[in-house]
């Protein structure tokens, strides 16, 4: 499911640290950390936003749902 990235001009909201993970380990950087407003224990990674960026955050999302 492609997810909407607009309200985010820069970043991509990354709320699970596996993916965060993986995207680290495949060489993207974390741009900003942030709590999640939501579930207080939990925190939210931001890695740039780009085109491939976008695809292969949406692609990690959906195997780790």
């Amino acid at each position: 499911m492609k997810r909407d990235y607009s309200k985010f001009a820069n970043n991509i909201p990354v709320p699970i640290g596996k993916v965060a993970h993986t995207l680290l380990h495949m060489g993207y950087d974390i741009v900003d950390i942030a709590p999640n407003k939501i579930k207080h224990n939990e925190t939210i990674f931001y890695f740039e936003r780009t085109p491939e960026t976008e695809r292969l955050v949406d692609k990690l999302m959906a195997d780790y749902r």
